[in-house]
């Protein structure tokens, strides 16, 4: 099937890669709400793998514009679930949150500098 390669848009099987890394997030996230920490230690695995699959397909540099904002989009939704499933194995990690948040603008501490 070399044949059909040399027709799909080389972007199309890079964004196919970080749609499946998404769905395997979202089942990890879905492992992590179940306390099934086992689970997603598997599925972390398993996406540790398709990323590094990743690296072996056509750089990102051939996608065009739109692939290229669908990327960052999956990418920033990858880092979302990420932080929801370290806060789900880490509560403790809730009062760094709230420390480190940014605050808005005008609601800062007074006299501070």
């Amino acid at each position: 099937m070399q044949v059909l390669h040399e027709f799909t848009n080389p972007g199309s099987i890079v964004l196919d890669h970080y749609r499946e890394i998404e769905s395997a997030a979202l089942v990890m996230l879905q492992a992590a709400h179940d306390d099934d920490w086992h689970r997603v230690a598997r599925i972390e695995r398993a996406i540790r793998e398709l990323a590094a699959r990743l690296d072996d397909l056509v750089p990102h540099d051939r996608l065009d514009a739109g692939q290229r904002h669908e990327r960052r989009l999956i990418v920033g939704r990858l880092l979302s679930i990420d932080a929801d499933v370290r806060r789900l194995a880490h509560p403790s990690n809730r009062t760094l949150d709230t420390m480190f948040a940014p605050r808005p603008a005008g609601g800062g501490r007074r006299g501070a500098v």
